[in-house]
């Protein structure tokens, strides 16, 4: 019961927050509500006779945890609209004269190339470090030594190149500027033969990421998508919820599908159902999160330890701090082969700062977050939206794990925007995207 009464909750919520802020279905706070919604309804299945979430009821202390830090996002995401200065009458002449983009076939064949290369040298840096033999077992080795998964990861140099990562990083902003140009001119009623070769660039990036990135990266490369037409769409005209959900609906029925499908690729294994699979991977979080808050919590040695991870990786690097560690060490087994490591986004605030983190953590990332999915939608500058687009998982990813404070205050959003600006004048020209022309 208690399962319905925090969904209900949570879908009052999102239509508080779409109404406050003119009725804008992709407004960062809505899909914040609806994703702990959708993860309250897949704990909630969980529930059923035979299935894995023995948590049959929430303490309310959870309940009322996560309607603050979902409720305290949606206040960072008020003060970014009352402190924006934007034009949008201006932009909104120069959005109505966009048009279809060509890629030039020589560009295209360079890139291929750059995508090639790296899938070649990453192919050796993980067969070096896992002596593997073949490429599932290569990627089931490598995960499993992962940082992640292994407390010694770096001090056994099961880490890939430096130089190999940032290529892969690289390829990763390009898959997103790809998927751009896609959907656009898709949007635009371009015909799909026109994109072959946009396509297969993007197929061989997908390919190449997950097998370090897992499952996950595929989770960015559809949201980006989605989010890029979304916005595409309302820029010109009121998107509906009927539209949107009608959207998300389909991305579903592709997406988790997908994920349950490749798991043997990536050198994984269930025996559980799709069902059970399917609401675990969307729910999980939130009665593991009620069994970290209802035990006793252990304060943490280092200011910020939990939370600040990107931003402790550069200060370890530089080699201020030694007590760095991506190992994520804490686990809850639901069966034998469905457990996890992921409490929903809250865990590090509480852990860090206790009830005040609650407040202030959410805030600061619905008031950045908000910033930045504000200019994607009003300037005419094709790189806010790529950029916004290419985090839109951090949005996404908040009822599994925290990953703003991890990925996004980092040195590798840095190495994102450098790329984001190389590619985007490499495929468009300087001049395209000021003038709004892409």
């Amino acid at each position: 019961m208690t399962y319905i009464i925090l969904a209900g909750l949570l879908l009052l919520m999102s239509i508080f927050f779409y109404n406050l802020f003119k009725r804008e279905i992709v407004s960062p706070t809505v899909i914040t509500s609806l994703i702990f919604f959708l993860s309250v309804l897949g704990a909630f299945i969980g529930t059923s006779e035979n299935s894995w979430n023995n948590i049959s009821d929430l303490h309310w202390k959870t309940i009322q945890y996560i309607l603050l830090g979902v409720f305290s996002f949606g206040i960072g995401e008020f003060l970014a609209r009352k402190l924006r200065n934007a034009r949008k009458e201006e932009n909104q002449k120069k959005f109505e004269n966009s048009k279809v983009i060509r890629v030039d076939l020589l560009k295209n064949l360079i890139i291929f190339s750059f995508i090639v290369f790296t899938m070649v040298l990453l192919y050796m840096n993980l067969k070096t470090i896992t002596n593997g033999d073949s490429l599932t077992d290569i990627i089931s080795k490598y995960k499993s030594s992962s940082i992640l998964y292994n407390e010694n990861a770096l001090e056994e140099g099961n880490v890939l190149n430096p130089i190999v990562l940032n290529m892969l990083r690289f390829c990763e902003i390009t898959c997103i500027v790809y998927i751009y140009i896609i959907v656009k001119n898709l949007f635009l009623k371009d015909k799909i033969k026109n994109n072959i070769l946009n396509i297969v660039n993007i197929l061989l990036i997908v390919f190449l990421s997950i097998t370090v990135g897992g499952r996950t990266i595929l989770l960015k490369y559809f949201s980006a998508g989605v989010m890029i037409w979304s916005i595409l769409y309302i820029r010109n005209s009121h998107l509906s919820i009927r539209k949107f959900v009608k959207l998300g609906m389909i991305i579903l029925i592709i997406f988790v599908p997908m994920c349950y499908l490749v798991l043997p690729l990536l050198g994984g294994h269930t025996s559980s159902n799709m069902i059970d699979y399917t609401s675990f991977y969307l729910g999980s979080e939130i009665p593991s999160l009620d069994i970290f808050l209802n035990n006793p919590i252990s304060p943490l040695e280092h200011f910020g330890e939990a939370t600040l991870k990107g931003i402790q990786m550069l200060l370890s690097k530089i080699g201020l701090i030694d007590y760095w560690t991506a190992y994520q060490k804490e686990w809850v087994y639901f069966t034998p082969t469905l457990y996890t490591n992921t409490f929903t986004e809250f865990k590090p605030f509480i852990q860090d700062f206790g009830i005040s983190g609650l407040v202030i953590c959410p805030m600061i990332f619905g008031f950045v977050f908000s910033k930045l999915y504000l200019a994607a939608k009003e300037k005419v500058s094709c790189r806010h939206l790529i950029f916004f687009a290419f985090f839109t998982n951090l949005l996404i990813d908040q009822a599994r794990v925290e990953v703003f404070y991890n990925s996004f205050l980092s040195a590798r959003t840095i190495i994102y925007a450098v790329s984001l600006l190389f590619v985007t004048c490499f495929l468009f020209g300087s001049k395209r995207i000021l003038e709004g022309e892409v």
